[in-house]
Order: C-alpha cells, then structure tokens, then sequence
C-alpha cells in the first residue's frame, strides 16, 4: 500500500494558491505530483474553505447533497449497483435492504416506497428505474466524488454508514472493511480520521472464491477498539445485528 509522502510548508502553500485561482483538487494533484487525499487534507487542516461540488457535465437530477443521498452513494459502490437506468440492491438483511430503500425513495422522491421483494433462496431485493440519476450516478468518478465528500460531513457521515452496511464487519472484537478498490479504502479511511477523528490502518490480502478461483487481492480498513463507540454512535450501521456486534456478511 502506498504511503502518503512528507508534504512541506512550501508545497502547502502551492496547493492553496492553485486552489484559490480555481483548480480542483484532483488537477492539483496531478500538478504537485501527489494524490487527491493528500491535497484535500492539508487544505481541511489549513482551514481553507471547500468549494460545493460543481461538474462539468450537467444532467438534469438534481441532487440535494445531504445524508441520504451520502447513504445511497455509499451502499452502490459497496453491495449495490447501477445497471441501465437501474439502481439496485441484493441482501441477506431484510432491516439493510428496508434502509436502502426506504432512503432512495427519499432521495429520488419516489412514491410509494420501493417494493423489496424475496427470493426463493433468501435474498431481499430492491430496485429502482430513474435514468436520470442513473445518468447522474455513472458520470462520479472518484475526484467528484471525493469532492462532494470532503464538503459535507452529514453526506460523509452517510455514505460510511451505507459503505459500512455493504462491505464492513463488526463482531464485538473487530471493526473492519473490506473492498478490492484500494481508492474507496483510502477515501473511507480518510473520511473516517477527517470528520470523526478516527485513525484506522490500511492491510491488504489475497484470496479466492468460487467466483474467481484463481484469487485477487482484498483491501482492509481495521478500527482500533478505542474507536468502536465513537464509531457506532456518529456513523454506525443500519443493519442491527452489525450495530449490535452480531455475525456480520451481507
């Protein structure tokens, strides 16, 4: 895993200059030869104010950047996806696929609520047909991501919660998450230490599946015991029996 190189005063003080003539955060880092991260989070610990989320490409979904929509962005780049015009969700908790949609339905001001369905083999599935934010949704990529993150606490606050429920773990010993995108491990990791003060270390592992045999590495984000109350009293889990430090696999 790559580490985050020591950044001087002098390199600050470029990051902030770039900023304040209108570079984004992500051609910044491409200037200074770092990564997006390490820009935003020595502008946070200057103090300098994030400008809101602003993309190029403009599509007619107009989000409210808020906690719910942080939830739904959360869950689809963990269990959920985006297929089509088609946001949609698959999982054993029936309390995890009620959250998700009971949320998105908020979001996408939706009535009635999203059905959930079960299958025979015991699944609980929610989906939901809006082209619109579907459009919207393929269009992130991780700068603008980052970017509608970093400038919300109660939309980071979200997407961990939605992140955690998909990919994370909590059995009453250990607090962890998992994914094979390294990007999404930082960012979380990131999110964790600079809105809650909470400092969680990156590992990496390999293994395998029936669905990929030959194997493929694993990225994970452990929390330190000291944090688990912090944890579960600002982000928490939608999912009671994770809330509760039950078994854990969505």
């Amino acid at each position: 895993m790559r580490r985050h190189r020591l950044i001087t005063e002098e390199e600050v003080d470029d990051f902030q200059s770039l900023y304040d003539r209108g570079c984004t955060m992500t051609r910044i880092a491409s200037i200074c030869d770092c990564d997006y991260s390490t820009v935003n989070r020595y502008l946070h610990r200057r103090g300098v104010a994030i400008r809101s989320f602003s993309e190029a490409v403009t599509l007619k979904f107009n989000p409210i950047y808020n906690e719910k929509l942080g939830y739904v962005l959360g869950v689809l780049f963990g269990d959920g996806s985006v297929s089509g015009s088609v946001a949609e969700l698959c999982v054993k908790d029936y309390d995890f696929a009620e959250a998700f949609a009971n949320t998105i339905s908020e979001v996408l001001n939706k009535r009635p609520v999203c059905k959930i369905s079960k299958s025979k083999d015991g699944y609980y599935y929610v989906s939901v047909h809006r082209r619109k934010f579907a459009e919207w949704f393929k269009a992130l990529t991780y700068g603008s991501l980052e970017d509608i993150l970093f400038g919300n606490k109660e939309m980071a606050r979200g997407f961990l919660r939605g992140f955690f429920d998909s990919e994370g773990t909590y059995d009453g010993v250990q607090l962890k998450v998992d994914n094979k995108d390294p990007n999404l491990i930082i960012l979380v990791v990131n999110l964790l230490d600079i809105y809650f003060g909470i400092e969680a270390s990156i590992h990496q592992y390999y293994t395998k599946s029936q669905w990929n045999p030959k194997g493929y590495w694993v990225f994970r984000a452990y929390l330190p015991k000291r944090y688990h109350s912090l944890f579960l009293k600002e982000v928490g889990f939608s999912i009671k029996r994770k809330q509760l430090g039950g078994v854990c696999c969505a």
